[in-house]
């Protein structure tokens, strides 16, 4: 199950038609320099990541976002030697809100007085932010700098949907991380996508910087 906006409204749908499209937020820091033709990277992965299916396919989808910015992936011993090493982490995890007792006071602070001394106000209730779906996908990707090991760009996504199972959430994410290489003016983002063609990949209808 995804969450999905269409024309301004919450709705659950199994995909995407019409105006109906997925929103992920993107916040980066640093920059890697000029896009030049040809810039290479190797990615690197732990022994376990090596064999995870689920890595495997954000393996695969980045290789081909960055191919389209003339990115070629390299052997870490290729000569000369990659000019990026690549990491790529991502995780799943439930979202929840709390909400506070009615007549709490404070501002910015959950504070209950229930007619005793007590201080401190606990949520009466813990239940997902409506609208957007009770988990939370993310995906990092961080350039350092093959020569001297310095983390030169980094940008992670998110996005929430309905599902525990971050597979539908992937190519968003990915196609998201690299809607624009590099992001740059702004450290937060928001991008919008929808899914076109038969094989489900989504397109991007528009990327915006998020105001402070």
């Amino acid at each position: 199950m995804r969450i999905l906006l269409a024309c301004g409204i919450a709705v659950v749908v199994a995909s995407l038609t019409g105006c109906a499209y997925v929103q992920t937020d993107a916040r980066v820091s640093g920059a890697p320099g000029p896009l030049e033709p040809g810039r290479t990277y190797s990615l690197a992965r732990t022994s376990l990541q090596a064999t995870d299916p689920a890595h495997q396919r954000y393996e695969e989808r980045v290789r081909d976002e960055l191919a389209g910015y003339g990115f070629v992936a390299a052997s870490p011993d290729s000569a000369p030697l990659p000019h990026y090493r690549l990491s790529i982490a991502y995780d799943t995890h439930p979202v929840s809100v709390g909400i506070k007792e009615g007549g709490c006071g404070g501002s910015g602070t959950n504070v209950a007085n229930k007619g005793t001394d007590a201080v401190g106000c606990v949520p009466l209730e813990v239940r997902p932010t409506v609208g957007h779906g009770p988990y939370l996908h993310s995906l990092t990707l961080r350039f350092f700098d093959w020569a001297n090991g310095r983390e030169v760009y980094k940008v992670s996504t998110t996005e929430r949907d309905g599902d525990e199972d971050a597979t539908g959430a992937t190519p968003y994410l990915v196609k998201s991380a690299l809607a624009k290489f590099p992001y740059a003016g702004h450290p937060d983002w928001r991008v919008k996508l929808r899914e076109v063609g038969a094989d489900g990949a989504p397109e991007v209808v528009s990327v915006e910087p998020l105001a402070k």
